[in-house]
């Protein structure tokens, strides 16, 4: 597994583009503030939280959640734009509790880069965080890799199939496209999808 806060320590972050991802700036630009619901909304892995501030300067109240302090320490650095704040904690532990009633989350770098085998667990924290009907948004990378290159990871990609295979049995697809925002290098390789977890 990944170890999240020697690779900050070190400064190997490559998914670090100083920038929300376009994608969501896209979303929010197409799509109503109710889309999120009536309370928080959680960035699972938020790194730097970019995408966290580009949804609180909507008037969205933000949990940022990442398992890495040093992440977390740059973060809090900067000025904050509306109602977000963050937490130090691990998306896929059972016993992580959110500050703040959740109805949606916004999902961005953590499932492309937790290893596959815990792609299972990823979908049981989103069902046990956000209530019935709550919402779960993302982009998510289907293929980030060039021709020819070892397909090694993290960034690991997905395909439609897995993904309409993980979500289904606890989320409802309401809406997918393939963004026309994306950052240099990504264009055609991200989809955004957008879930309602179900009543079962």
């Amino acid at each position: 597994m990944t170890d999240w806060e020697a690779r900050y320590q070190a400064g190997d972050m490559p998914w670090e583009k100083g920038a929300a991802a376009p994608p969501l700036l896209e979303l929010l630009e197409k799509t109503e503030l109710a889309l999120w619901g009536s309370h928080a909304v959680l960035v699972p892995g938020c790194g730097f939280g970019h995408d966290a501030r580009a949804l609180a300067s909507q008037g969205l109240e933000v949990v940022g959640l990442d398992i890495s302090p040093s992440a977390l320490a740059h973060t809090q650095q900067a000025a904050p734009v509306g109602a977000e704040s963050y937490q130090l904690g691990d998306f896929l532990d059972e016993t992580w509790q959110s500050p703040a009633e959740i109805s949606a989350i916004w999902e961005h770098t953590c499932l492309c880069a937790i290893d596959p085998s815990q792609r299972l667990a990823y979908v049981a924290a989103a069902a046990r965080i956000l209530p019935v009907g709550g919402l779960l948004a993302g982009v998510f990378f289907l293929n980030p890799y060039d021709p020819g290159e070892e397909r090694i990871g993290p960034p690991f990609g997905i395909s439609h199939e897995e993904l309409d295979q993980l979500f289904t049995p606890h989320f409802e697809k309401i809406d997918g496209w393939t963004p026309h925002q994306a950052y240099p290098g990504r264009e055609g390789r991200e989809w955004i999808g957008l879930y309602r977890k179900k009543r079962i």
